[in-house]
């Protein structure tokens, strides 16, 4: 450093270099971001199984009404015992599938400590 500089400032600065690269400092704050990452991961997994379950709600909603109204059309129970089945079925199955993530990734949070 310049010899111009106030010593009391040198001996700040070297303080806080000190204190900021500690490596209990450095390891505690690199755990804490893979938490955040790990956390912001999970959160974006159920969002998109949100979307996934929004989706195929839709699908499953209008094949519903596509049943129904060929059922109404027709008297064909074929649709109702079938098609409308197999419509609810799918909506069911993206609810469990929801479910099932949502779980994992409270799993996955769970298991990461980063005071460790």
């Amino acid at each position: 450093m310049p010899d111009n500089v106030n010593p009391q400032v040198t001996d700040a600065l070297t303080q806080l270099q000190s204190a900021t690269m500690d490596p209990g400092v450095v390891v505690m704050e690199g755990k804490g971001k893979a938490f955040q990452s790990i956390s912001q991961s999970m959160a974006i997994a159920i969002q998109d199984a949100v979307d996934y379950m929004r989706n195929v709600s839709t699908m499953s909603a209008t094949a519903q009404g596509v049943a129904m109204a060929k059922f109404l059309e027709t008297k064909n129970q074929d649709y109702l015992d079938k098609a409308l089945k197999d419509a609810i079925d799918m909506a069911a199955n993206a609810a469990d599938s929801f479910g099932k993530i949502s779980a994992s990734a409270k799993e996955v949070l769970g298991d990461f400590d980063p005071a460790s």
